[in-house]
């Protein structure tokens, strides 16, 4: 309730199981895209396989490890949190 009191729908792309094979094909004609997961939802090579899912190619792959506050998030959690980062291409034509 950030606006004004209103309550929002909570997004699809928030559940345990985002459709991102939904995403990566909206952005069909976007020759780079950056998909970034949290939460440990999602595996590094699931990012992956969501990513390229279309034909690109992944360039890259980080996983961030990060901590929620030690009164929100178990030892447990803490260890297990990632933030994963998938860059993926598609193969272009340089106008040069």
């Amino acid at each position: 309730m950030l606006l004004g009191g209103t309550e929002l729908p909570v997004s699809s792309f928030s559940s345990r199981t985002p459709p991102l094979s939904e995403l990566v094909a909206a952005c069909s004609r976007i020759p780079i895209i950056v998909l970034s997961y949290g939460n440990a939802v999602l595996s590094a090579g699931e990012l992956c396989r969501a990513a390229s899912s279309d034909g690109r190619r992944i360039a890259t792959v980080v996983e961030v490890p990060y901590q929620h506050l030690r009164s929100v998030a178990s030892r447990e959690k803490n260890n297990a949190n990632r933030e994963v980062i998938v860059v993926a291409t598609k193969d272009v034509q340089s106008n040069r």
